[in-house]
């Protein structure tokens, strides 16, 4: 009579295999969370963003409520962009009226 030893372990191929496809894919892995961290926004600058361009926004909803300027002021002449906003470096501003 044969006895079979059944066995769930992983043989030595089984692990080999394991360890070099892990191996493979940690790199990327890697750097993508690398990458996912230089990339991110900052929330203070995601916020300072929008206060700007609100702020550019009530500006153009202000002039067209204007009784001296009104709706015919309002297009994109009028309004220069500002490659470079005092006290917010890195920021832009520009309208376009459509």
């Amino acid at each position: 009579m044969v006895q079979r030893w059944s066995s769930s372990a992983f043989t030595l191929i089984e692990a080999i295999i394991a360890i070099v496809i892990l191996s493979v894919a940690m790199l990327p892995m890697l750097w993508a969370i690398r990458d996912s961290q230089t990339v991110r926004v900052s929330p203070i600058l995601t916020s300072r963003a929008r206060w700007l361009a609100t702020e550019k926004l009530e500006d153009v909803i202000a002039d067209r409520h204007a009784t001296t300027r009104g709706y015919s002021y309002v297009v994109s002449g009028n309004y220069a962009a500002e490659p470079a906003i005092t006290g917010f470096p890195g920021f832009s501003r520009s309208v376009a009226i459509t």
